[in-house]
């Protein structure tokens, strides 16, 4: 892996901690899902789980 791939690989990493970062801080603020959804672009489950991850319980999530 070149020195150059390696900082992009970081780059995309970081990016998706801070998506992650601002997910969680929706999801504490009660957003909807299907708001978080669209703005992330991350799957409902992916979300789900995530929130789960972190102790987050949400209601109605069907």
């Amino acid at each position: 892996m070149t020195y150059e791939m390696k900082l992009r690989e970081e780059r995309k990493l970081g990016q998706e901690e801070g998506k992650a970062d601002m997910i969680l801080s929706l999801l504490k603020k009660n957003m909807g899902l299907d708001f978080i959804q669209e703005t992330s672009h991350w799957t409902r489950e992916v979300i789900l789980q995530l929130a789960h991850k972190n102790g987050i319980i949400i209601r109605n999530a069907n």
